[in-house]
């Protein structure tokens, strides 16, 4: 099992489709503790795919919501092309119906995890 902090925040894009977005939930991103002061996060941006090593607290800005992944990943990833796809796959869940930040928050928070941070 592992333990990853599910941080939502506003979206630095200015993207057309942010307006049919959540306020405050155009973007989700996840980061896993390795280390006292040191953490693994995963990004997926509109244009690529960030894997990097983080000396950072908490995000700034951002709700976050803690996760223990009960299985992992297996098999093909599909439609890597959003934040939200990526976060699902890397937290093992494959319900299809969840293609925004704001349902994956929901879905967290109504299922599975506990809200540890919220930050205006």
């Amino acid at each position: 099992m592992s333990r990853w902090h599910v941080c939502f925040c506003e979206s630095r894009s200015d993207r057309w489709w942010k307006r049919f977005l959540r306020p405050g939930f155009s973007h989700v991103f996840a980061y896993m503790v390795i280390a006292e002061d040191l953490s693994l996060v995963v990004d997926r941006t509109e244009t690529e795919l960030n894997i990097y090593h983080s000396n950072a607290q908490e995000p700034e800005d951002c709700i976050v919501v803690e996760y223990e992944s009960r299985v992992m990943p297996t098999g093909l990833m599909p439609n890597l092309g959003t934040c939200v796809s990526i976060t699902k796959h890397l937290l093992g869940i494959r319900d299809p119906r969840i293609i925004t930040p704001w349902q994956l928050y929901q879905h967290l928070e109504d299922h599975y995890g506990s809200l540890k941070a919220q930050e205006a």
